[in-house]
């Protein structure tokens, strides 16, 4: 007969998938959707531990970690994307590094024609971003991490004066670069946007 500390931890670990299927089996849930709930969650606390890291290593850098992943695990798949109910689409460690490098190649000439090159006139460029939850929007993060340039996430419900705002005090008072996804293209290139714009607050808008 087992002893009483091995049901005890047999039944610690069973628990949670007993109550996962007794919750989707109440209420519906999609078992994809509640999987993916449940990758988020593992990936939160992975950057918790992550972020201690940091705090005890100060050399540890997002780049080099991402670097040495994909190295790793190139054809591993590293994010699905939920398309629909029924849909998604799966990308490897190799793709998604290769889809930010392009981006990174693509950002690093535009931001040559501004004042101060890439880095920016004091080394400290923030490049805006406003895009939906979706693979190329992590590409788009990676690509800009390896040009050592900060990225400014834009709330995608801003528009008008506030989404101005918004920019302007992410890419500073040089002018800068907003990627944009083609959803929002019509928010960036408003004639209201364009002429609340302050003179010398140049911003280049490109879709992904």
């Amino acid at each position: 007969m087992p002893s009483p500390l091995l049901l005890a931890a047999l039944s610690i670990t069973a628990a949670p998938a007993l109550i996962y299927v007794l919750v989707c089996l109440v209420y519906g849930y999609p078992l994809l959707l509640i999987s993916r709930l449940v990758d988020l969650l593992k990936l939160l606390f992975h950057l918790k531990g992550k972020a201690r890291q940091c705090r005890l290593e100060p050399t540890w850098t997002v780049e080099a970690a991402w670097n040495a992943r994909v190295k790793a695990s190139a054809d591993h798949p590293f994010m699905t994307q939920i398309l629909s109910s029924t849909t998604s689409k799966t990308l490897t460690y190799k793709q998604v590094d290769d889809l930010a490098s392009s981006i990174s190649r693509a950002a690093s000439s535009i931001l040559r024609s501004f004042p101060g090159g890439v880095r920016g006139a004091s080394s400290s460029r923030v490049v805006a971003i406003m895009m939906p939850s979706c693979v190329e929007y992590v590409a788009c993060w990676m690509g800009l991490l390896k040009l050592r340039v900060t990225s400014g996430l834009i709330n995608t419900n801003l528009s008008g004066a506030p989404f101005v705002h918004a920019v302007v005090t992410a890419v500073g008072t040089d002018g800068g670069l907003l990627i944009v996804s083609k959803r929002y293209l019509a928010v960036a290139t408003d004639s209201k946007v364009r002429s609340g714009s302050r003179s010398g607050h140049a911003v280049k808008a490109v879709t992904q």
